[in-house]
């Protein structure tokens, strides 16, 4: 995908040679066509697809379960706080997981309003590492 958080996830992907496993939703893009600095994530081994939303509110319910399969025996690192960083958090009342979260501008810029920040300062605050 484009983008600067595109680019950082795909490299640091890369950069773990294999010792990362890559969860993307179904619906996943190969790879851009004007991306030749961004790898294949597709062609990497460790990556799967899986569903992530789902019909109905909220659409995102389904990355619980995902964190705490991650969870059993792994760090969940979360790439985006809302709504993953959401996820993991309830997913680490629900069971004991560990969960790292990487911020980036857009995340911080969507912590608007006080519901917003009330979920960002509880996933903080369970989350085993912040990169910002």
């Amino acid at each position: 995908m484009r983008g600067g958080v595109a680019r950082y996830l795909s490299k640091l992907v890369e950069a773990s040679d294999g010792e990362m496993n890559v969860i993307v939703p179904v619906d996943h893009p190969e790879q851009s066509a004007d991306s030749s600095d961004v790898i294949d994530v597709m062609s990497l081994k460790n990556v799967e697809r899986k569903v992530f939303w789902r019909s109905g509110w909220p659409k995102w319910s389904t990355l619980i379960k995902r964190c705490l399969e991650i969870g059993k025996d792994r760090v969940v690192f979360v790439s985006h706080v809302f709504p993953i960083g959401t996820a993991a958090w309830i997913a680490s009342i629900l069971k004991p997981i560990k969960y790292t979260v990487l911020f980036h501008g857009t995340d911080l810029k969507r912590v608007n309003t006080r519901w917003k920040k009330f979920l960002l300062r509880r996933i903080c605050a369970r989350a085993e590492t912040i990169f910002v």
